[in-house]
């Protein structure tokens, strides 16, 4: 690659990519982004706070694809599935793992284990949390796979109506993405981001 970057398969991170999202659409734009560089799979870890804005970069990503359904998040179901657009879409939230890792995670992985090599997008909020028994290792660890970190960002930004606000800079709650990519399909994904990144993405 012309940047550098190595795209062998490792255990540590083969390419990184930070972005600043300003606001409620930039999240989307980002999600809309991963959909239109994804050609055939992808496995995107997605992990960060509450209010982050995991579920609002799944429904532009849901957009890109042509999905026709309402897109929610599946705190109670674990999974919904998607399969009117491009691509079948896998969408989980394994916030419940916080509370029952023991019991779920093992069965959550036989069931994902059945399509995870097929040609989709499953997109998986908080991740981080899912860890399988047997193992004792993340389910991601030998999977080819994006982990995108969103979390806030405090940002000044020069006021629009001077006369009405005082002082004249106040500050903009907005949100950070840092992207890093575990194998050589993510690689690939990230260089595609790089170079169809719209206007209200700012990398960092």
């Amino acid at each position: 690659m012309s940047n550098g970057e190595s795209c062998e398969p490792r255990a540590d991170a083969t390419a990184s990519l930070a972005l600043v999202l300003r606001d409620h659409s930039a999240t989307q734009s980002l999600g809309r982004a991963l959909a239109e560089a994804v050609t055939t799979h992808a496995i995107i870890a997605l992990n960060g706070p509450m209010g982050a804005g995991k579920t609002t970069l799944v429904q532009g990503l849901a957009l890109a694809l042509g999905i026709r359904e309402t897109v929610n998040s599946p705190t109670f179901t674990m999974m919904n599935e998607y399969h009117s657009g491009r691509l079948p879409l896998y969408h989980l939230d394994l916030y419940r793992l916080s509370e029952d890792a023991d019991t779920v995670s093992d069965l959550l992985a036989t069931e994902l284990d059945q399509f995870i090599d097929q040609k989709m997008i499953a997109i998986i909020e908080w991740a981080d949390l899912f860890t399988v028994k047997a193992s004792n290792r993340s389910y991601f660890y030998q999977l080819d796979h994006l982990v995108v970190n969103l979390d806030y960002v405090e940002e000044v930004k020069p006021s629009e109506d001077k006369e009405k606000n005082s002082p004249s800079f106040y500050m903009e709650n907005g949100r950070k993405a840092k992207l890093s990519a575990f194998g050589a399909e993510s690689c690939t994904l990230i260089s595609g981001l790089k170079r169809t990144l719209k206007g209200n993405l700012k990398i960092l």
